[in-house]
């Protein structure tokens, strides 16, 4: 995979909801616990939001219910990664490769 500045850098490597905070009256977004960050594709943080974002739905029994659910976290959690990071479609599409 390349290795360029639109797909490779700095990332937090442990990204997950144990490891930011919202500010729920401007939506800002408080990330912190840098200890793990190295250099790595952004996908891995992309993938590990994901997979970690599984823990808040994971016991539902209905299948469309948790595909729903995730469906809708990662597009806000993607949404807010792209504000500070350009993200190409290239990479996107290979997120199974990193989950």
């Amino acid at each position: 995979m390349d290795r360029n500045c639109a797909s490779f850098g700095v990332v937090h490597f442990d990204y997950n909801d144990g490891n930011y905070s919202i500010d729920f009256d401007t939506g800002q977004i408080t990330v912190y616990d840098f200890d793990n960050c190295c250099y790595c594709w952004y996908m891995f943080d992309l993938a590990s939001l994901w997979t970690l974002g599984m823990g808040w739905i994971q016991f539902e029994p209905d299948a469309g219910k948790r595909k729903r659910f995730m469906d809708d976290y990662f597009e806000t959690a993607l949404a807010g990664y792209k504000s500070e990071t350009e993200i190409d479609n290239s990479m996107l599409e290979m997120l199974p490769i990193f989950i």
